[in-house]
């Protein structure tokens, strides 16, 4: 056999091989993560972001009312799975976006929102190159005497047996973002400059409650 002709059936070989490997590969990334497994099923619908909404509007009016009286008060805000679906799906499209130029915030198509035992389970939906990919996601809430933070402990993408580099770089840019977090930072889509400090963030039965003082 000539040495061309193994050179060929070698090249034809590996391209097979690598076929093979992409296909796995993509296969693995488009399954749900084994984080599903765990999650109940939580449906944002158009009551749930009125509802938001609502809350959200009241809270503004809570902490004008005690700037106008030149008062230090203390607000609460307490949201359901559903309506921190809303909320997580912007604060994942903003981490993604900072992770790479090649991402953007509407890649993130939806989340769904599990609050159990201080932590925040999610599966993220992210569009990619038309196909649909689904991330799991563990948040937790820390908190000590100088700052609150909002820290991304766990990031499946589908069913891949490793994270990569990606995936890597997403949890370090939301980390990084969600450190000595204010309100703003919980894409709550309050007033710009509102007098308010965040001052504690707890998940417990399916709520998340969190907590300010108006400055």
């Amino acid at each position: 056999m000539s040495i061309i002709k193994k050179i060929l059936i070698g090249t034809g070989v590996l391209t097979v091989v690598l076929f093979i490997l992409g296909g796995i590969g993509l296969y693995l990334l488009t399954q749900s993560p084994s984080m599903e497994d765990e999650i109940r099923p939580v449906e944002a619908d158009a009551e749930d972001i009125q509802s938001f909404d609502r809350k959200i509007a009241v809270l503004e009016n809570e902490i004008k009312a005690a700037a106008v009286a030149g008062e230090q008060r203390e607000v609460i805000l307490i949201l359901t799975e559903a309506e921190v679906s809303i909320a997580l799906g912007e604060m994942m499209g903003e981490a993604i976006t900072e992770a790479s130029d090649e991402f953007s915030e509407e890649m993130i198509i939806d989340a769904v929102v599990n609050l159990d035992d201080d932590m925040i389970r999610a599966i993220v939906g992210v569009e990619m190159a038309g196909i649909k990919i689904e991330a799991g996601v563990e948040l937790i809430a820390e908190a000590d005497e100088d700052e609150l933070a909002l820290k991304l402990e766990t990031f499946e993408l589908g069913k891949l047996p490793f994270s990569g580099l990606m995936a890597d770089r997403i949890k370090h840019k939301f980390n990084e973002s969600h450190t000595h977090i204010s309100l703003d930072d919980l894409h709550i889509d309050l007033e710009n400059d509102l007098p308010v400090e965040l001052t504690g963030l707890a998940v417990n039965n399916g709520e998340m409650i969190i907590k300010g003082v108006t400055t």
